[in-house]
């Protein structure tokens, strides 16, 4: 009796601590960078490194996201292309929203954001242009920011800026995130997933 009253206060004491999650995603010139650490009380860390991808957007009809990975054999780097057609990409995120819309929000509800770092820099060889990518780079974090904001806790201001970039062409970004969640809410976001599955 005793055994399980522990085992049951061990439980509950461990659900009301929170994982910490830090993605870093860099883009400099063709090369993608994407480091995710999970920790557990700043003892337990998981870390999953992808280097020198590469993320291309086809404009083909229909359009096709392409995805490029390192080949650790050193062999041509094209065999390691991977594509999908980007219209059924979206789709399936999209159905996937809409099936599990509920606990992701909770989710979202209860995701604490300490830190939020974003700079863009973008360039064209024409200057107008450069400016006018300007404007939709900005456009596209300014929402991103005002759903995080309406969606999250943001514990602390988030640090972003775009710069146009007249003497290079080309698209550099740099994004590091660093948020908490309660292993109870994941939990929970857990069940809220499970259940309309058993209806």
């Amino acid at each position: 009796m005793y055994l399980i009253l522990g085992i049951v206060a061990v439980l509950i004491l461990l659900s009301l601590t929170s994982l910490r999650f830090q993605v870093r995603y860099t883009r400099e010139a063709a090369n993608d960078n994407l480091i995710l650490v999970v920790s557990w009380l700043g003892v337990i860390k998981y870390r999953l490194v992808i280097a020198g991808s590469d993320v291309a957007v086809q404009p083909s009809s229909p359009a096709r996201l392409r995805l490029a990975f390192p080949n650790p054999s050193g062999e041509d780097r094209g065999a390691e292309w991977q594509d999908w057609s980007l219209t059924h990409l979206i789709a399936a995120v999209v159905t996937r929203l809409k099936k599990y819309h509920r606990p992701v929000l909770y989710l979202l509800k209860h995701t604490s954001i300490s830190q939020l770092h974003w700079h863009s820099e973008v360039g064209l060889s024409n200057t107008a242009h450069t400016g006018l990518l300007m404007g939709l780079v900005g456009l596209g974090q300014g929402i991103i920011l005002y759903l995080l904001s309406r969606l999250t806790q943001l514990i602390n201001p988030p640090r972003v800026s775009f710069n146009p970039n007249f003497r290079n062409p080309g698209f550099t970004t740099e994004f590091n995130c660093i948020f908490q969640i309660r292993i109870a809410h994941i939990m929970i976001a857990g069940v809220k997933a499970i259940a309309p599955l058993k209806r």
